[in-house]
């Protein structure tokens, strides 16, 4: 109907002799729209896979760095409609909501007098240049030794269980706890 490479009709001038309203012509069917913004998602989620602390600006930079043509305001576009965000530290995260239970200190009044008798563990992130990872770190209270300490660049509680599990591996006493698939661990 519209030739679109017409050497000497405009698109606008073709839309015009057919009556025809121009925003028609370079008009997308959903489906094929949304063929594309899934096609630009498995690229957004490429790069958020290795980098998951970047934004919307940032991908669209390392996007086109691959060779993509796309602008921020798609890739932001695109990551709202589904549901993507960067991973990064969120202010506020250590303060105490109203409705979760407050569990008492139970250290409080007590006497650490050997190793191996109290265990402790903490998780924070490190802000670097490229971006930050998070710091979990198993340590004996007594002698304040680092039994086990693992990095992760998201917070996800797998490398917690494995530096938990390594410090059990090495530094508990067979004795002290029981361990296994489905079973609870005990110190």
């Amino acid at each position: 109907m519209i030739e679109r490479d017409h050497r000497e009709l405009s698109i606008r001038r073709q839309s015009e002799l057919l009556g025809i309203s121009r925003s028609t012509v370079y008009y997308q069917a959903p489906s094929q729209r949304d063929q594309n913004d899934v096609d630009e998602l498995q690229e957004i989620l490429g790069v958020l896979e290795g980098i998951p602390f970047y934004g919307y600006r940032k991908v669209a930079l390392e996007m086109k760095k691959q060779g993509t043509n796309t602008t921020p305001k798609r890739v932001r576009r695109i990551m709202r409609k589904f549901g993507l965000k960067a991973i990064y530290a969120k202010p506020n995260l250590s303060k105490a909501r109203k409705e979760h239970k407050k569990y008492p200190y139970l250290l409080s009044g007590k006497i650490i007098r050997h190793p191996n008798q109290v265990w402790a563990s903490d998780i924070t992130h490190i802000r670097l240049p490229g971006g930050q990872v998070y710091l979990v770190v198993i340590l004996d209270l007594y002698s304040r030794k680092v039994l086990s300490w693992r990095l992760s660049n998201s917070m996800s509680a797998d490398f917690c269980t494995e530096a938990l599990e390594e410090a059990l591996w090495r530094y508990a006493k067979s004795g002290d706890f029981q361990h296994g698939p489905g079973k609870p661990v005990y110190l």
